[in-house]
């Protein structure tokens, strides 16, 4: 066992010449994960993929989810998904007044499965206040601001190019982009969406067979814990197919501070308390992020679509 994991080791070394010491932590992490593998125990659940990016593989679908926000008993069984905490694998960007205080003020699970058209990615949220109009950022911008209320963004690298700077170009809008969804019908999602905004596109939005993105939300008025289901075009988000790798990552963002009388504090400031992100590459889990990690597509997770399943086996999963 001394051998195998030594042998790892240079493995890991071998892979990580070259690079910034930055992921030192990962390779860590990726090395400890190595070693309980081959002792029979592994306490590290999250799938890596070769670069020890958080990896989530998409199952195909047979049964497509009704895209109304209600994650309904049995809809999503076939989807993969991760839970995200602050404590767990979240890592915080562009935080305002202060961070989660709580694990019931901000977690939340994500599912992602897909079938011959369509992307599918339905989300959880565990929150203890839901925004969904925020009023001070209205005067700001002029316009409503949809990630300045509690609403899920949503990022995807369809040709897989990792860029290093920002994601807002119309090259990159061509296959994904950025994509913000909420709950009003006027905050969400025309044109807060910065494959709209950035990218000059005019893409059909809505739930009919040519419509190619559409997302609802749904929130229990009694625990003010809500969810989301949406649905991406494979064709918007560089055509992926079984086997395919793209880019991907989620993040919820979290408003408590609101007053719509007094507008406090200052519509100036941040409102958000935090953005929850799935991962942020090169920043462990509870870190906050400093840097506009949202645009960097080298800092994204890796989502790959796996090959489907014969119905007839479906039961064995």
């Amino acid at each position: 066992m001394d051998n195998q994991f030594c042998e790892g080791w240079q493995l890991l070394l071998k892979h990580g010449e070259g690079k910034t010491m930055k992921r030192t932590s990962l390779l860590l992490t990726a090395a400890i994960s190595y070693f309980f593998t081959i002792s029979g125990y592994n306490p590290l659940t999250q799938e890596l993929d070769d670069d020890y990016r958080h990896l989530i593989q998409a199952p195909y679908t047979y049964s497509s989810p009704v895209i109304d926000g209600v994650l309904r008993p049995g809809e999503w069984d076939h989807a993969a998904s991760n839970t995200v905490d602050f404590n767990n694998l979240g890592v915080a960007g562009n935080s305002g007044p202060g961070i989660v205080d709580s694990l019931d003020d901000m977690s939340y699970t994500f599912y992602v499965m897909y079938d011959d058209k369509f992307l599918y990615i339905g989300v959880d949220i565990k929150d203890d206040m839901y925004i969904s109009t925020n009023y001070g950022q209205r005067f700001q911008w002029d316009m409503p601001v949809t990630w300045e209320n509690d609403a899920v963004e949503y990022f995807f690298d369809g040709d897989l190019s990792r860029t290093p700077d920002s994601c807002r170009n119309p090259q990159e809008t061509e296959t994904g982009g950025q994509w913000i969804f909420g709950i009003e019908a006027d905050d969400s999602p025309l044109p807060f969406v910065s494959p709209e905004i950035y990218g000059g596109k005019t893409r059909p939005y809505g739930s009919g067979p040519s419509d190619v993105w559409y997302a609802q939300t749904n929130v229990n008025v009694e625990t003010n814990d809500w969810s989301q289901e949406a649905r991406f075009a494979l064709n918007i988000i560089g055509s992926p197919t079984a086997g395919s790798e793209i880019g991907f990552n989620i993040c919820i963002d979290d408003v408590d501070v609101y007053n719509e009388q007094t507008l406090e504090p200052d519509f100036y400031t941040e409102l958000r308390e935090i953005q929850l992100y799935w991962t942020q590459w090169l920043y462990d889990p509870g870190m906050i992020a400093t840097e506009n990690t949202h645009e960097i597509e080298d800092y994204w997770g890796t989502l790959r679509f796996l090959e489907p399943v014969a119905v007839m086996h479906w039961s064995l999963f």
